[in-house]
């Protein structure tokens, strides 16, 4: 019988993403997702997975007090907790309420990698994402800002990676790097993220030479447009600045990126999947960028 998962994460990429992942594993069966506490309690009656995975920080209910009703309600299981912040009384609350695992979003990479080794047992793909780095006058940004953005994303990526290549390595995994189109077109108002995404590409491609002889498929992608909730709230600042309605608005802009349309995670998480799975193995060492027609460079 396979392993049931029901997630729970109010970031639309990691939750589509993971899902799309999980569904192709013979093993695993995603039986639900959901973006917030309320709707992950309702479905959680239904549902009774084996395994919980549960963002700690969550519009609604957080984390630990869904964990709290569902041991109230008789529906506690087996759960894991991501979170970017805790206090020492949530700790011991969450171990008292028979939580399995706790990992920090910017603890160290074998913290995550022990996670996933005690709770399954084998990694089969590794996606190194995060978050966005600083935009600005290149005159005005910092030192820090410059050594913030490669922290969150380059030096991340270079150490997660070292620590997961063994498990991906035993399973003849798969590791993606998404990066971003702005490392392929860089623009002055992103030099921090253009150089990043630039060297997030660098690093998967010398990667791949090293998955050629250990058998880890390795691969990035250059994301473009993405319908994110940072693209969202440009859309709502447009909207209330101006006072035009929301398709007016995105199509302004789509006009102004000069795109097909904008992506959906969806279309990042097929991606994802597709790269991973047997259909997409012989891809090894390759860029894909995803992003409507945006680039325009060969």
């Amino acid at each position: 019988m396979p392993i049931r998962l029901v997630i729970v994460d109010d970031h639309p990429i990691v939750l589509q993403g993971l899902k799309q992942l999980f569904e192709r594993e013979s093993d695993f069966a995603v039986t639900a997702t959901c973006q917030d506490a309320d709707i992950a309690f309702s479905t959680l009656k239904r549902e009774r997975p084996d395994v919980l995975l549960l963002d700690m920080r969550m519009p609604g209910a957080t984390g630990l007090e869904l964990v709290q009703a569902l041991s109230d309600a008789g529906l506690a299981c087996p759960t894991v907790l991501l979170t970017a912040a805790i206090d020492d009384a949530e700790v011991i609350k969450a171990v008292k309420m028979g939580v399995r695992g706790l990992v920090m979003k910017d603890s160290a990479p074998e913290t995550l990698v022990d996670a996933v080794r005690r709770e399954f047992g084998r990694l089969d793909i590794l996606v190194n994402n995060a978050g966005a780095t600083q935009r600005g006058d290149f005159f005005k940004l910092t030192d820090a800002e410059w050594a913030d953005g490669f922290a969150l994303k380059f030096f991340a990526h270079v150490r997660l990676t070292r620590e997961a290549w063994p498990l991906l390595k035993a399973q003849h995994g798969s590791l993606v790097t998404i990066a971003g189109i702005g490392g392929k077109e860089p623009e002055a108002p992103f030099t921090i993220g253009s150089s990043v995404n630039a060297a997030c590409v660098a690093f998967s491609k010398a990667m791949a030479d090293i998955g050629k002889t250990d058998g880890v498929q390795v691969n990035s992608i250059n994301p473009g447009r993405v319908e994110t909730a940072r693209l969202w709230r440009r859309f709502r600042e447009t909207m209330e600045s101006t006072g035009r309605d929301e398709a007016a608005v995105r199509e302004d802009y789509r006009l102004e990126f000069d795109i097909s349309r904008f992506g959906k995670v969806e279309d990042l998480g097929s991606l994802i999947a597709f790269l991973a799975s047997t259909h997409g193995r012989w891809l090894h060492g390759a860029t894909i960028d995803i992003d409507g027609g945006e680039v325009r460079s060969v």
